[in-house]
């Protein structure tokens, strides 16, 4: 699956082993036949440390030009797209972010 700004689904992780790691994928918008199938590779990968996308060719209307991961993502963005990552990038977010200001309401269900 490739990656885009502006994702056609999003993948929850269903479970993980040390070898393998199995995914779901959820329709986040109409899907037509023809479609490429599409999700957002930084709700699941923190630090991109191994797969940056150095040059975003996906021509979102919302491109981020780049894809070096959740970490480098503005915090409005991160906010809004934190419903869809994997626990352990949310886990990796809470222990690193020290604005309190977010982190009330991120604790109280309102990130926007």
């Amino acid at each position: 699956m490739n990656h885009s700004c502006s994702p056609n689904c999003y993948d929850p992780l269903v479970y993980r082993t040390p070898d393998i790691m199995c995914y779901d994928a959820v329709a986040g918008k109409d899907i037509c036949i023809g479609d490429e199938i599409t999700c957002d590779y930084a709700l699941f990968d923190y630090e991109c440390d191994r797969h940056r996308i150095s040059q975003c060719g996906c021509n979102a209307t919302n491109c981020r030009g780049e894809m070096l991961g959740f970490k480098v993502l503005p915090i409005a963005e991160k906010l809004r797209v934190m419903k869809y990552c994997d626990e352990e990038i949310v886990e990796r977010f809470l222990e690193e972010e020290t604005d309190a200001d977010i982190l009330d309401r991120f604790s109280q269900g309102s990130p926007e």
